[in-house]
């Protein structure tokens, strides 16, 4: 018998052997049983193969959930931050899955052949010795083949079902790593053709408490009418369950009846906490919160003195159509001084007669100067004396100063996310908590904000909605809004984007004549602005 014969070839000269001889022995059933359960594995996709599809799809899933942040949409209370400190949590996840999913694969392939091997075996034995020639053939062949025929169909089912699976437990490992309070139920029985369990439905925007969490433990939640999560079968736990949760983190979330009379307390306080629920939903920069000296300035702030001055007055002047002439050694001296003023090393300023070109979108525009952030010019920033006016040095001085302090900034800030990241890994490796350190949100307690004041200042920005909300705001200027349309367009990577807006805002602010000092500048959002006075903030105060 040729060995590559598929299963339906073997079936066909099993039922023709036993249409010709009928039930004679039992070894005639046991030969067939043999050669069609060799056929059917053989034409089969081979193990090796089907693992591969199973670690194909289900990496697919990770990297839209954990990867792309897919799964926060579970989490609304909770940012990529925390996303990335359990992301070692949801790997294990996902190979536990994987493996999983391969093993349910094998035994459904093995249950489908033996109940095919079964129904071979049932019409085998009705057929009397000596053969008959009354026998439907092709009815015989789709009664007995219909479990093979069909698994492919049931092998793609396992691997979506699968994919729900992994969808829940990540999501579920998220909760429980972010601190989730309690579990509310959607169903997607209105879903066209979706075969929904009656009871599933029943659950729908059912609020089911996770036991033991650290509202519960400090008397602030009780069950509602719907009990505890862990009494019910869990979303997407039953077969082809497509069921999933939206996990509640916050006590402003639960329903009334969920909180004890201290939790009702406890909500009315934190609703009149002004100062918390607007520190991280606007990032607001009140004045008062930054103490400055007499002249309004941050405690080491830049101090504008004589050059800064000398460089408005030019460019009034300009603005009233006079000129000034300015060779380049004397650019390099106000360059200079002027740079100190505005609290950066003037000694790292140069002036330079050399011409160099960028583009930028679809034009290609002269450099009046640039900003080195990285490599071994890092920290400079050089001025392109032909192609700065005397009138727009200060502009532009101004502009690449704060690109190099927002880069210290942004710097110091990732040393002190990975610092805090470490120390909040550790106490979750010892199994203690770490919420007097971290909000589920991913900012710094007030306790611990001293010891990470970078992150303190910055994190709140570039968190959930006020990310957003930047994004939407975009550009302050033309200039600043083309690098946004730039990254738009998928030319300019986001930082950019953030680099140029926040230097054009310094740029502004030097226009405004109040340098140093808590203003609003026409033409930029409230949120940028704080921002601005945020960067500028932990530059003088903590970097320079």
């Amino acid at each position: 018998m040729a060995g590559g014969d598929s299963f339906y070839e073997v079936l066909t000269r099993a039922i023709n052997d036993f249409v010709q001889h009928g039930f004679d022995s039992v070894d005639r059933v046991a030969f067939w049983q043999d050669q069609l359960a060799r056929a059917a594995r053989r034409n089969m996709t081979s193990s090796n193969m089907m693992h591969q599809m199973l670690k194909n799809a289900m990496n697919a899933v990770f990297r839209r959930l954990v990867e792309r942040g897919g799964v926060l949409k579970y989490h609304r209370k909770v940012e990529r931050f925390m996303l990335e400190r359990i992301k070692p949590q949801l790997r294990a996840e996902l190979d536990r899955r994987i493996l999983a999913s391969t093993d349910l694969i094998k035994l459904n392939r093995e249950q489908t052949i033996a109940k095919t091997l079964q129904r071979f075996s049932g019409w085998a034995t009705s057929i009397p010795a000596g053969g008959s020639e009354v026998i439907n053939k092709p009815r015989a062949k789709e009664n007995i083949r219909k479990g093979l025929v069909g698994l492919p169909f049931e092998e793609r089912r396992v691997l979506i079902d699968q994919s729900h699976k992994l969808t829940a437990a990540i999501s579920r490992t998220m909760a429980e790593g972010s601190g989730a309070i309690a579990a509310v139920w959607r169903s997607n029985y209105r879903q066209p053709g979706y075969n929904y369990r009656e009871d599933h439905k029943e659950r729908d925007g059912e609020v089911y408490l996770l036991r033991d969490n650290w509202a519960q433990e400090k008397g602030l939640v009780k069950p509602s009418a719907a009990g505890y999560y862990d009494e019910i079968t869990a979303a997407a736990e039953e077969p082809f369950c497509r069921c999933y949760i939206i996990w509640i983190y916050a006590l402003r979330d639960l329903p009334a009846t969920m909180l004890t009379a201290k939790g009702k307390s406890e909500l009315e306080r934190t609703r009149i906490d002004v100062d918390a629920l607007k520190y991280r939903m606007d990032a607001e920069f009140r004045e008062e919160d930054h103490p400055r000296d007499r002249l309004g300035r941050f405690a080491g702030g830049p101090v504008p003195g004589p050059a800064m001055e000398r460089l408005h007055t030019i460019k009034a002047r300009e603005n009233s159509g006079l000129s000034d002439n300015m060779t380049p050694e004397e650019m390099q001296v106000l360059a200079t001084e002027a740079a100190n003023e505005m609290g950066y090393d003037g000694a790292k300023v140069k002036v330079t007669l050399e011409d160099m070109t960028f583009v930028l979108g679809d034009k290609v525009l002269d450099y009046a100067g640039a900003a080195y952030l990285h490599g071994e010019r890092k920290g400079e920033i050089t001025v392109h004396y032909n192609k700065v006016r005397p009138g727009f040095l200060g502009n532009l001085l101004a502009h690449e100063v704060f690109h190099q302090k927002w880069q210290a900034v942004w710097e110091q800030y990732q040393v002190e996310k990975e610092d805090l990241l470490t120390l909040v890994n550790d106490l979750n490796d010892a199994k203690q908590p770490f919420n007097h350190i971290m909000k589920v949100s991913g900012e710094v307690t007030p306790e611990y904000a001293d010891k990470f004041p970078v992150y303190a200042l910055v994190e709140p920005m570039l968190a959930g909605e006020n990310w957003d909300k930047l994004k939407k705001d975009d550009g302050v200027t033309p200039y600043s809004t083309m690098w946004w349309e730039e990254y738009s367009s998928g030319k300019a990577h986001i930082g950019q984007a953030f680099h140029e807006t926040l230097a054009e805002i310094s740029s502004l602010y030097f226009l405004s004549g109040m340098w140093g000092q808590y203003r609003q500048v026409k033409g930029v959002s409230r949120l940028w602005m704080t921002f601005y006075h945020r960067v500028a903030k932990a530059y003088a105060e903590h970097i320079k």
